[in-house]
């Protein structure tokens, strides 16, 4: 009976079903009618023409006359389909199939609503300040893995994005890898509750599988599901059910398929959907009856691209349009079926799809879900959390039971304390630690995250862990690590405190790339990295440690830490995959050259040899475009492996029992025998990309070397089209596309191989052109510096010295590292090129480029703060070149000697090495801008004694010189002469500041800065000059403008890792805070640069602050004061500073408010008193300025009889 919207009758129709009808037999279990019906060369054509006889049957028989008064009504229209309840069983029809006006009902706009007669209705809550959604994405197998993160990936991108255009308040958690009961009902229990919740996963009659915590299948009944969703019943107002069950299927009869036993696990998971029916419309109907919510459930296994596309177009319409729900699923339906429709159905979205979406539920035939609207003045900047991991992988292939087993050690309840993935490069272990990140950031699990990459394989160490410090602190708001890397002792005390940190906090430390850390055995290369990884597991709280190495660290505790290997795919989703394949898939399906048998024996060969690796199943699907080229290659690939047999055990077991370095040998070969099938223009465009180091595999780059190295290597007529070539190496080279340039990637093992095949000359040839293109680009970007190519500078130096090296190109390497260093000093640049200039000195040593290679390296390891073995190095250099006389590099090395020195607070002996340094470059005979230089030198050394008013003097006088000069390099100098302009404008802003001209150093500091732009310096040497700006605005009371400065300058630094700067901008912050009335905030700020500061030995540093946090103390009533005026007096006293009488009045106005008695009673206690402060090792830096043989005591009393001079 149809009635209208008020109630009155309209018509009706008696349905009368003859069970003995093969059209009622077909609906009742529609599913496995079309897979017995249709064929499978042409399944989806035949399900099409099976789907459309039956549309027309429903239509006819069922509805009757009920379908022409419906094709007469104007649409959108919604029927309510109410039944009593034991009539359940017509929920379970696909009605919408029902032909109405010439289309089935779910095209006609006409959209049909399955209720239960008298079900009583529940009052629900409305969204509050945010729409919540949870969404379930259970899957406990592996057997559709690789659709299910597909599909949970895009309905996170689609949420975030209706969220952000329509700048709607919507909160989404994601529950996957690991979802138990238990898991579940915490996600559940949380007291503001769900508005919409979305499951997709395995389901049978009456049942939905969840997890268990091994991973296994746990099938909850449709009781307990309500059960536990009654927990959110007071706010629920949607529920959306999808059985995902396609790829179980679709695994089981390609087994078949391949003569390879079906596992009973993939029995059970295909067996989890019966042919009565349904699981989810039971499911539905159970929710509906408890929690009285509008209920979607997919009557039928959902394809994979249906799902996400019907997703995406419903919760857009929903959420983004506002339209109530049955109007949504109208539109999404066609949108989502729009391509099929007119170009045929597909396996991911079959002719089944047109009657797989059903409501349920009083509820869904008027909901509409209105997520709050949120005024952009509310936005608010989020705590770090992720935002400094790398991007979430957009594609993530397999790895469910890794994933799955991960998660569980992760977990509170868990008795481990991490995760380490280990495997061959490339196998995907930093895409696991990274998908697990991303998971868990999604849920309150963790409250705070931390992301670590360790240096390169070959690069240097020996800043790693300083590197991890300056991580963890600008990551996690208040942790304070920074202060105890110094060394092993300082190190190991710390670590109860990290101990307890990680106790008493949730945190997530994912710690990448640990085999440079490694030796080839598993020993730790640097002891604090081992007692580092065993406090981060060795505790008994809640934080959790992520490793991945390709290493196995032999000394991690097996019963802490989950060890994960990651080196192949499943035998399942290695299937899965082949089938996915172009080539493998023809094969599989009989669509090849070969016969269907011939086939599909190659795929199960390919299989075995494969063992699950992706690369070589990528590799295997190219080679499968030729059936007797993949043939062949079968042959060379199984002597690869030495004994076929034992592949078998693949197939048994389901996992490859082989290990990471039999894989790169068989990669190898894979490799090499798809090269020997390329033409030979793609194959020396394959060696070329081999040979060129990674970030030189960018076609800007590859499009330059290409006709040059094609002529060089005698090849005939002119060099083809890379575009042209590039389909031959699909396989081989992943082109991805960035703008207008495009990136070449190489898995490791690909190129290694590629290497190995080269031609002899071919690689030195490769070298050789790329040594001249970035010799080219250096020279360029040398003569226009001025207009912004300094950048170019150092990049040409970084990426030219491989090649140089190789080339034995020592004293062009070495030079253009030094351009590189000298233009940024950041640790990352210092990292990457002291493992070079290490190869450089050696190679060198005892020839004349001994002292210039050497000093260079020692110029690096200045930059990356190991100042005292730089010293070392620069002394002993210094000493052989005088005495050799060898003035010009003499007067080169005296320029960073002085510099050690008076960041170490040796200003004395810093003027004395500049004086000897101006008679070093007048013996060599060098120019005028390098004597300028050495001026600048002597003047900084001034400034360092407070004598101001000579800086200003001179710097006029240099200056005038400086106009007359031509700012072009002559040959005779060893500086460049934009460093001396800068060095020289900057000796005259800090001289204007100690003589309180706070305007003149503005004006100082802008004409450097805009040198400095002009030129192209790194954002770190701007950030460095723009800094200087923050003290002359304070003074000029200018707070806004020296706030907003510091914090883009700490983000710089930061990001950077500068400690040096990093110390600064905290002092800096807090001099701010103090001037704005936050003592206390300035006070923290303080101790925070004294942490930093005497990590860098910077004296003069360490003395202000200390000076500073006296006075801080003293406003805040705390008699600290006078310890910390006295450390900052010893210090300055000690390096004959001209700062030392302005600390001597702070000392004596902290003694009239405090008193003597307040002093501390001998030097001991002042180091205590002072020493207090995180990471301040006061006495030391005394035993390191006055000498062993230094008295405190003796030093602290004369300093008070000086500050009782001053109140007398």
């Amino acid at each position: 009976m149809l009635k209208d919207a008020s109630g009155n009758f309209l018509i009706d129709q008696e349905v009368n079903l003859d069970l003995q009808d093969p059209n009622t037999t077909a609906i009742l279990d529609l599913q496995s009618h079309l897979d017995r019906h249709s064929s499978p060369d042409d399944r989806m054509a035949e399900q099409k023409r099976l789907i459309d006889e039956l549309s027309r049957w429903i239509g006819s028989k069922v509805f009757g006359e009920v379908a022409e008064s419906l094709s007469k009504l104007r649409t959108p229209v919604t029927v309510r389909v109410v039944f009593p309840p034991e009539a359940r069983a017509v929920a379970h029809l696909p009605l919408e199939l029902a032909e109405v006006g010439g289309k089935p009902a779910a095209l006609r706009d006409l959209s049909l609503v399955f209720e239960v007669k008298g079900s009583e209705p529940v009052e629900h809550e409305g969204v509050g300040e945010r729409l919540r959604m949870l969404a379930i994405y259970s899957l406990p197998t592996d057997v559709s893995a690789l659709a299910l993160r597909r599909e949970r990936y895009q309905q996170m991108r689609l949420i975030r994005s209706i969220a952000q255009t329509h700048n709607l308040g919507v909160e989404l958690r994601v529950l996957q890898y690991g979802v138990t009961r238990d898991n579940l009902q915490e996600a559940l229990e949380e007291g503001e509750g769900w508005d919409l919740i979305h499951i997709s996963g395995h389901g049978r009659q009456g049942a939905i599988v969840l997890e268990n915590p091994d991973g296994t299948m746990d099938e909850v009944s449709s009781e307990d599901l309500a059960d536990l969703l009654s927990l959110a019943r007071g706010r629920l107002k949607f529920v959306t059910l999808s059985s995902c069950l396609s790829a179980a299927a679709t695994l089981e009869e390609t087994l078949n398929w391949l003569k390879i036993p079906v596992p009973e696990e993939v029995k059970k998971a295909t067996s989890c959907f019966e042919a009565d029916g349904g699981p989810m419309p039971a499911l539905a109907q159970e929710l509906v009856d408890r929690l009285d919510c509008a209920v979607l459930a997919m009557r039928y296994p959902v394809g994979d691209d249906f799902a996400i596309k019907l997703a995406s177009e419903l919760y857009e319409r929903l959420f983004g349009k506002g339209q109530p729900l049955p109007r949504a699923l109208q539109l999404s339906l066609r949108e989502a079926l729009e391509e099929e429709l007119r170009w045929g159905f597909n396996a991911g979205s079959p002719p089944l799809s047109l009657a797989t979406p059903a409501l349920f539920g009083r509820e869904a035939a008027k909901l509409q879900i209105k997520p709050p609207k949120i005024p952009r003045s509310e936005f608010t900047i989020p705590s770090p959390g992720l935002a400094y991991f790398p991007d979430e992988p957009e594609r993530f292939v397999g790895r469910s039971g890794p994933m799955i087993r991960a998660s569980s050690a992760l977990a509170v309840e868990s008795d481990k304390r991490g995760v380490l993935f280990h495997g061959m490069a490339g196998a995907g272990k930093t895409a696991c630690a990274l998908e697990l990140a991303y998971h868990h950031s999604r849920s309150p699990r963790f409250q705070g995250f931390v992301w670590y990459k360790a240096p390169d394989l070959g690069k240097e160490i020996g800043g790693a862990l300083l590197d991890l410090a300056t991580e963890m602190e600008r990551q996690l708001p208040g942790f304070k690590m920074v202060h105890a890397v110094g060394d092993a002792d300082s190190f190991r005390d710390f670590l109860p405190q990290l101990r307890g940190v990680l106790e008493n906090n949730s945190i997530l430390v994912v710690l990448d790339n640990l085999e440079s850390l490694l030796t080839s055995d598993g020993s730790w290369r640097d002891e604090r990295w081992g007692i580092l990884a065993k406090t981060l597991l060795d505790q008994d709280g809640f934080s959790r440690t992520i490793f991945t190495s390709r290493r196995l660290p032999k000394d991690l505790d097996r019963d802490l830490v989950a060890v994960e290997p990651i080196f192949a795919l499943s035998l399942n989703e290695s299937i899965v995959l082949a089938r996915e394949m172009e080539n493998l898939g023809r094969l599989l399906s009989g669509k090849s050259v070969v016969s269907l048998e011939e086939g599909r024996s190659l795929v199960s060969r390919t299989l075995a040899l494969v063992q699950g690796h992706p690369k070589l199943i990528e590799l295997a699907d190219a080679q499968a475009k030729d059936p007797a080229a993949l043939e062949r290659h079968l042959g060379r690939a199984a002597a690869a492996w030495g004994d076929e047999g034992r592949l078998s055990s693949f197939f048994e077991e389901g996992e490859s029992m082989e290990d990471a370095e039999k894989f790169l040998e068989v990669l190898k070969g894979w490799t090499q025998g798809l090269s020997e099938t390329l033409s030979p223009q793609a194959r020396t465009l394959f060696h070329l990309l081999s040979a060129l180091e990674e970030p030189d595999r960018d076609s800007r780059i590859v499009e330059m070397v290409w006709p040059n190295l094609w002529t060089a290597l005698g090849r005939s007529g002119s060099p083809p089209g890379i575009d042209d070539l590039l389909g031959e190496l699909k396989a081989l080279v992943e082109v991805q596309r960035l703008g207008e340039a495009v990136r070449y990637s190489l898995h490791p093992g690909v190129a290694e191989a590629g290497l190995a095949e080269l031609e002899v000359g071919f690689r030195k040839a490769v070298d050789s052109e790329m040594a001249d293109l970035w010799g080219a680009v250096f020279s360029a970007a040398i003569e226009g510096e001025k207009e912004g190519a300094g950048g170019w500078v150092v990049q040409a130096g970084l990426r030219s010295a491989p090649y140089l090296m190789r080339l034995g190109r020592w004293d062009e390497a070495s030079t253009l590292l030094d351009q590189a260093i000298y233009r940024d000093k950041s640790l990352g640049t210092a990292a990457a090129v002291l493992p070079m200039l290490r190869r450089i000195a050696e190679a060198t040593e005892g020839t004349d480029r001994e002292p210039i290679d050497t000093a260079v390296l020692a110029k690096a390891l200045l930059a990356a703060g190991r100042w005292q073995e730089a010293e070392a190095m620069l002394r002993s250099l210094l000493i052989k070149c005088s005495d050799e006389g060898k003035f010009w590099e003499a007067s080169a090395f005296s320029t960073y000697l002085i510099q050690i020195l008076l960041t170490t607070g040796r200003f004395e002996e810093g003027l004395h090495i500049a004086e000897e340094m101006k008679g070093y470059s007048r013996k060599a005979g060098l120019g005028p801008w390098t004597q300028l230089s050495d001026e600048a030198s002597r003047l900084q050394a001034l400034n360092k004694l407070g004598r101001y008013d000579e800086v200003l003097t001179a710097v006029e006088e240099l200056r005038g010189k400086m106009e007359v000069l031509t700012e072009k390099r002559a040959e005779n100098e060893s500086v460049e002469p934009w460093n001396v302009i800068e060095g020289i404008l900057d000796a005259g802003r800090v001289a204007a500041l100690g003589s309180g001209d706070f305007q003149l150093a503005l004006e100082l500091n802008a004409e450097e800065l805009k040198a400095k732009e002009v030129r192209g310096a790194t954002d770190l040497n701007l950030a460095n000059a723009a800094f200087n700006d923050y003290f002359p605005l304070l003074r000029l009371e200018r707070y806004e403008e020296a706030g907003s400065l510091l914090w883009n300058c700490k983000v710089v630094f930061e990001k950077e890792k500068d400690i040096e700067m990093i110390g600064k901008v905290f002092s800096a912050l807090a001099d701010l805070k103090d001037e704005m009335g936050q003592t206390d905030q300035a006070a923290r700020f303080e101790e925070d640069a004294l942490r930093y500061e005497y990590l860098t030995g910077d004296t003069e540093s360490v003395s202000v602050s200390h000076n500073n946090l006296g006075y801080y103390h003293r406003k805040m009533g705390s008699s600290k004061s006078l310890a910390h005026h006295l450390a900052s007096a010893v210090i300055r006293l000690l390096t004959r500073s001209g700062m030392l009488p302005s600390t001597l009045q702070n000392l004596t106005l902290s003694l009239g408010t405090f008193g003597a008695e307040a002093l501390p009673a001998s030097f001991d206690r002042l180091c205590e008193t002072v020493e207090e402060v995180d990471g301040v090792r006061f006495r030391g830096l005394f035993l390191r300025l006055a000498g062993p043989d230094g008295d405190g005591d003796e030093v602290m009393q004369a300093i008070i009889e000086k500050a009782r001079g001053e109140n007398s």
